[in-house]
């Protein structure tokens, strides 16, 4: 039993990252993975054309959605919001009602990969505004997690700024986790070479899975590179990490950031939530 158990740790922490998105691996029979193109799944109906120069985000990963007091916060927090950045979405019956409680929102899911055993519900990053975006895609991490063989996923959205000929980049993020420190810079160079390309105001946010100082060094590294700076959070000592390393964070690039808070007493998921204020100059 312990010789089994040190082998599934081996596999799963393995060094050689050897992986590869069409690899479905052992999961294969719990996990439908789809390709990019057909990865984007939307609910609702953007009711505005453009953002304003003010806005407010809420930013979380949210476990599923499996902890009882998950619908309750989401909605609280969720309140005068016009940005919704989500880890871990997953279409559940839960789920799916406590967006119907935000009216006016097109919910943009990126998904990872879909549940066999519960109807190919899809699970992933999203994105959400009331304001129609001009470009929507998805992008699934180079290496996939082991045994399971599914990828991580990050979801870009493009919306229009009200008289601005710039449009604003929003990603959510989930980063490859359970491999190795070569994976995750693989994932991080693939978000990079959006931004590259993209002229205007960025919001980068989620968890990164940066469990570690090479991470967590290299992810400073990416976005210093391109001219990100990281939120200065209040109680941001309060979010998940992993050997003192922080695995959430939220990057801006041509945005004056007012406020970023982590709500530490948050207990509708092991992440804490942060809500985000900032403008557009």
């Amino acid at each position: 039993m312990k010789c089994s158990f040190f082998i599934l740790l081996l596999s799963l922490f393995s060094v050689d990252a050897t992986s590869q998105v069409d690899d479905k691996g052992l999961g294969s029979f719990w996990f439908k993975i789809l390709p990019e193109n057909d990865s984007l799944f939307k609910q609702g109906h953007s009711s505005e054309r453009q953002l304003t120069s003010k806005i407010s985000a809420l930013i979380w990963n949210i476990k599923k959605a499996e902890l009882k007091n998950w619908k309750k916060e989401f909605i609280n927090f969720g309140k005068g919001k016009d940005l919704f950045l989500v880890q871990e979405a997953y279409e559940t019956d839960v789920f799916l009602s406590t967006l119907n409680a935000f009216e006016g929102f097109e919910w943009n899911l990126g998904a990872s990969f879909l549940y066999r055993k519960y109807g190919d519900a899809a699970t992933g990053t999203m994105v959400a505004s009331q304001v129609e975006p001009a470009e929507v895609f998805v992008k699934h991490s180079p290496d996939v997690e082991p045994i399971a063989g599914t990828p991580k996923s990050a979801t870009f959205v493009k919306y229009p700024i009200s008289g601005k000929a710039e449009e604003l980049l929003v990603i959510s993020v989930h980063g490859i986790n359970f491999e190795t420190n070569g994976a995750f810079k693989r994932h991080m160079c693939q978000i990079k070479r959006v931004i590259e390309k993209h002229a205007g105001p960025v919001l980068l946010a989620g968890d990164f899975n940066t469990w570690n100082f090479s991470r967590t060094s290299h992810l400073n590294s990416v976005t210093s590179g391109l001219g990100l700076v990281e939120a200065q959070y209040k109680n941001g000592e309060a979010r998940m990490s992993f050997a003192g390393h922080f695995l959430d964070h939220i990057f801006t690039r041509g945005l004056i950031v007012n406020s970023a808070e982590v709500i530490a007493n948050s207990v509708g998921s092991d992440h804490k939530p942060f809500l985000l204020d900032f403008s557009i100059p």
